[in-house]
């Protein structure tokens, strides 16, 4: 399976942070909802979180957000391609894209497919239609 997974980051994800996800490596295609709001939501001036999920669902794509609403219990495990939530207490756009990056570079990114995985300062849980797999340090 490959390691590149195309993402469609949501629009509560603030600009700096959608950027520095961009251009990590290892990502092979990035949309931010905030760019194709108007060809791909008909300029609509917010976008659902069921509107962004289905959206990326259609395109094999993993919706990264910041908003913890965006789980497992309102969208179920292998319903969609994956889900990366950032949670923790460091809200700072240079800690999230940190976190980001230490998780591509883990070698466990493959498992945020058909999963929900939640980045925090210090670990990463991943849910999946079997169960949550043991966390990962970062």
């Amino acid at each position: 399976m490959s390691t590149k997974i195309p993402l469609l980051i949501d629009e509560a994800v603030p600009g700096p942070l959608a950027a520095a996800i961009s251009s990590s490596s290892g990502i092979s295609s990035v949309q931010y909802v905030r760019d194709i709001r108007v060809s791909a939501f008909n300029n609509a001036r917010s976008v659902s979180d069921e509107q962004v999920v289905e959206y990326a669902k259609k395109r094999g794509q993993v919706v990264v957000t910041t908003e913890t609403g965006i789980n497992e219990k309102s969208f179920p495990i292998c319903q969609h391609k994956g889900i990366i939530v950032f949670c923790g207490a460091r809200r700072h756009d240079e800690n999230r894209a940190e976190m980001f990056k230490k998780f591509l570079l883990s070698g466990e990114r493959a498992k945020a497919l058909d999963s929900v995985t939640y980045l925090s300062e210090s670990k990463v849980r991943i849910k999946t239609h079997a169960g949550d797999l043991p966390d990962i340090s970062l």
